[in-house]
């Protein structure tokens, strides 16, 4: 049995009783440290929740809804600059006639669809949370085939981007990753499939935007290869990022199913 005890709390954490019989089988010390436990996995001693829902044998602990909010509530904070960051930009190319800047808009439909997943998904039943990542991971796998088919187009049929467009979508897309990845930073160790994906979606995002930033202001006239390279890099990292969610998703199903059949 579980027993949950405000005793020893410092700055709002819980701290979490169990048996002294599931005391001795977390050797490394991995959740005094603060470390987070991932979903479905059984909590295996008395520990401080920090920024990680817990699961115990396919239940919650409803102890550990408040970092679930702090969670929730950044991910609503990036799913929002996402969706004006899509709005604003697709706004400015219909206006200015740049092709380029609503490409560059759309592109945003795919951050959006990740949080949007996310959001939905997030704190619910672990096999929720497991097709969740399995969805994501898949929104993922379009985006990067997406990438990869406009890194084809711009090889076989290259098209010239003014200098003010290609300032305008490096700014919308610098600004929207440095604060997505301010925002996830704290969650960025999670196992949760869910909380992975937001968090390399973000980071993959800051990535890309300071390679095109960098090539727009230090090599603005050298040819169209450091934008094919940046293009390459960003294709890759979203198919890592694919691969990393599904295989976090595909843990999480195998913990819950062994937590069911235990």
């Amino acid at each position: 049995m579980v027993s949950l005890s405000c005793r020893g709390c410092r700055g709002g954490e819980l701290g979490v009783r169990l048996p002294p019989a599931h005391e001795s089988r977390d050797p490394g010390g991995r959740l005094a440290r603060g470390h987070l436990l991932p979903l479905g996995e059984r909590p295996t001693s008395r520990s401080l929740v920090r920024g990680r829902l817990l699961v115990r044998g396919g239940q919650r602990l409803s102890g550990a809804s408040e970092p679930a909010r702090g969670y929730r509530r950044a991910l609503w904070a990036v799913l929002g600059i996402a969706v004006v960051a899509l709005a604003a930009e697709t706004t400015a190319g219909y206006v200015f006639g740049s092709r380029h800047l609503v490409k560059d808009g759309t592109d945003w439909l795919y951050v959006i669809a990740v949080y949007a997943v996310a959001a939905i998904s997030y704190d619910r039943s672990p096999r929720a949370e497991y097709l969740a990542g399995f969805a994501l991971a898949a929104i993922l796998v379009v985006a990067g085939l997406d990438s990869a088919r406009d890194l084809v187009d711009n090889v076989l049929r290259p098209q010239v981007e003014s200098a003010a467009e290609a300032t305008v979508s490096t700014l919308f897309a610098l600004v929207v990753a440095i604060i997505s990845v301010v925002v996830l930073w704290p969650f960025r160790r999670s196992d949760d499939p869910v909380v992975a994906a937001t968090w390399l979606s973000a980071r993959n995002d800051g990535l890309s935007s300071a390679a095109g930033g960098l090539v727009t202001v230090l090599a603005p006239g050298s040819g169209d290869w450091p934008d094919l390279a940046a293009e390459v890099a960003g294709a890759l990292l979203t198919f890592y990022a694919a691969f990393a969610v599904a295989r976090s998703a595909w843990r999480l199903r195998s913990r819950t199913r062994r937590g069911r059949s235990g």
